[in-house]
């Protein structure tokens, strides 16, 4: 099977993405134009590419250049992307409730220290993983401002209100 030009244009358009894409998270790549023409100045963006990682400077694109770019690429992939949120919420019907202990009331308790910073007036309750008197309180406090039922339980609809509440908040940081 022949190599034709229309893969071989791809496969430059490829490397030219690969090398736009690093420009956009470093100071030391160089942008560049994603055209499927490997001219002087994709080649001149190869050979700095291959400077600044070690590799011999040819200006063309070897296996080591490609695995290596291929890698930092997809690490660049990584930074500009949006870090995927982790659900820790148990279920619909789960409550956290006052003398629970372990990891979400960690989280919990976290979440209700940033919420409450806006606030000078409440201090940081402890993070300690038990629900005990001063995190029921917060609970409540925060129930009460937000319209919530005061039960000092947080079911799943409190939490989704915090954790919105915790996104708006940590977006404007």
């Amino acid at each position: 099977m022949t190599y034709s030009d229309w893969q071989r244009r791809d496969h430059i358009r490829e490397v030219q993405e690969y090398l736009r894409t690093l420009a956009l998270t470093d100071n030391i790549h160089r942008e560049l134009a994603v055209d499927g023409i490997y001219g002087e100045e994709t080649a001149k963006a190869v050979r700095s590419f291959q400077q600044v990682n070690g590799l011999s400077v040819t200006g063309k694109v070897d296996f080591e250049t490609w695995e290596r770019l291929a890698e930092d690429y997809l690490d660049a992939l990584t930074l500009l992307s949006e870090a995927q949120a982790a659900q820790h919420f148990p279920s619909p019907q789960h409550a956290i409730r006052p003398g629970n202990r372990g990891n979400l009331v960690y989280i919990l308790q976290a979440i209700l220290n940033t919420l409450t910073e806006a606030w000078e007036a409440l201090a940081d309750i402890n993070v300690n993983g038990e629900y005990d008197d001063a995190t029921e309180r917060r609970v409540k406090e925060l129930q009460a401002f937000s319209g919530f039922p005061e039960t000092g339980e947080v079911d799943r609809y409190f939490w989704d209100h915090l954790i919105t509440w915790y996104n708006s908040l940590s977006r404007e940081v």
